[in-house]
């Protein structure tokens, strides 16, 4: 070696006689991966990085999924709702409009019968029915241009139950009136 001594070789013989000098005498080698080390070791930071943002992306997407199921089960209970209940309209206007074709042929039916036959028929029939039976062949007469038998009707009637028929529609004219 050109007459130049191993200076570590030195070093470390001089380490074995002074005491704590050893703790100094390592020597300093480059390590040909240390910089592949450090890389692949940022590397693996920037990973768990970007995995814990994709965790925290993937928490947030959850929430909102759950979110967007909640908010789809109240529209879908919602329309179940309007559907009942545009079902339930349409049963309950059908069956008015059933009847009201009913009341119109039972009116037209009693207008046809001898005033007698009816007015028999009549009393035999609860106050309410009574009641629209009556105002429906008014409605008819006043349509058709011809005079009501209602009024004749009702004087055939038993008195007394004549003059709570007439009490009851007097009530009910007055709250309907009074509705409008």
């Amino acid at each position: 070696w050109l007459g130049i001594n191993d200076m570590w070789d030195t070093a470390h013989r001089v380490s074995a006689i002074v005491p704590g000098l050893d703790n100094y005498m390592h020597p300093v080698t480059d390590d040909p991966l240390l910089i592949a080390r450090e890389e692949q070791a940022r590397e693996a930071r920037s990973f768990d990085l970007r995995e814990e943002e994709i965790r925290r992306r993937e928490a947030a997407l959850d929430e909102r999924d759950r979110a967007l199921r909640e908010r789809e089960a109240r529209v879908e209970t919602a329309r179940a709702d309007i559907q009942a209940r545009e079902k339930a309209y349409q049963e309950k206007s059908q069956a008015d409009d059933n009847y009201k074709r009913n009341l119109t042929r039972q009116a037209q039916l009693f207008t046809a019968m001898r005033p007698a036959e009816a007015v028999k028929r009549l009393e035999n029939l609860d106050d309410q029915t009574v009641i629209e039976i009556l105002r429906e062949i008014d409605r008819l007469a006043m349509r058709e241009g011809r005079n009501s038998v209602v009024s004749y009707y009702l004087s055939l009637m038993n008195d007394q139950r004549a003059s709570g028929i007439q009490r009851k529609m007097l009530r009910q004219e007055k709250g309907f009136h009074e509705g409008t």
